[in-house]
């Protein structure tokens, strides 16, 4: 089975808009609440809309170049509905590197890795940027890094370059005959790592420590690293913040706006990245469809 590609999701979407008949009014900007109407902005002017219903899927705030910019937060805070500001998630981290190791890994990956902070663990890969590192492994453990950062202000990550092989398995491939390989070329040759690997292992030790086998062995399997912050919000992928999720009831209808309801990614919760977040956003708009039908 072919990969389903992007533009076919939306054709599917635009399809079935039209098979319902469903009327979409372009170039409408929300701008508020007045009583219990809409106010929106148009090409013909402001005007008001009044609804038995209404729906928010107003997105987070990390896409402001497709319009999802956040601004709307403060229209539900004057309804004194409560809410969080938006900070980035699923991004890249900030790390502070030193400027021998950037200037020659910076774009590099490393591959088939293990992160880990705190109970969190995800295998994966990385790549290593000027102000950190980004990457599919580091994303997944955005709320705990968030979370340790905003009590101690930097959180612990630790990465293991070697997660199928246990720590006496390497110590022992560390330990075996040396030919006339220097140290760095027999720990390169047999822990089979990457330039960036390498120069990753050696640029977090000491010398000294370096050309100890058990010690080298264990930091192989847990390099400590400490993130200070996250990317700015437009490079995210998802954002969170947005309304607190004590202001809704079950069936996401806003508890001090009757029959005005709240889905995907406006609300505050911390979504895992990619499709995780598409089927999460759609899963509620399908759930809402099915209460209000």
């Amino acid at each position: 089975m072919k990969p389903t590609k992007p533009i076919q999701v939306l054709q599917a979407f635009e399809n079935k808009i039209k098979e319902n008949k469903i009327a979409i009014n372009f170039n409408h900007s929300w701008k508020g609440f007045d009583n219990n109407s809409l106010i929106f902005e148009t090409p013909e002017g402001s005007t008001k809309i009044t609804a038995n219903k209404v729906v928010f899927a107003l997105g987070g705030a990390s896409w402001k170049k497709t319009g999802s910019q956040g601004e709307w937060l403060s229209y539900f805070e004057e309804k004194h509905i409560r809410t969080k500001p938006f900070s980035p998630s699923n991004c890249g981290v900030h790390i502070v590197w030193k400027e021998k190791f950037v200037k020659t890994n910076e774009g590099q990956p490393l591959k088939s890795i293990e992160v880990s902070c705190g109970n969190m663990a995800k295998k994966g890969d990385v790549v290593i940027t000027r102000l950190g590192l980004e990457g599919s492994a580091v994303y997944a453990l955005g709320p705990e890094i968030r979370s340790q950062i905003e009590k101690k202000g930097v959180a612990k990550l630790m990465v293991d370059l070697k997660p199928t092989t246990k720590t006496d398995a390497v110590l022992r491939k560390l330990k075996s005959p040396k030919k006339k390989n220097t140290w760095s070329e027999h720990v390169i040759w047999q822990l089979k790592l990457s330039k960036s690997m390498f120069d990753l292992v050696k640029r977090t030790c000491e010398k000294e420590d370096f050309m100890k086998p058990e010690f080298l062995a264990n930091h192989v399997k847990n390099i400590p690293l400490s993130v200070i912050g996250f990317d700015e919000i437009e490079k995210a992928i998802s954002t969170v913040g947005g309304i607190e999720l004590t202001e809704i009831e079950e069936n996401f209808e806003l508890k001090k706006l009757p029959n005005h309801y709240v889905i995907g990614e406006m609300l505050d919760w911390d979504a895992p990245t990619g499709g995780y977040l598409l089927q999460a956003c759609m899963s509620m708009g399908k759930r809402l469809s099915e209460l209000l039908n």
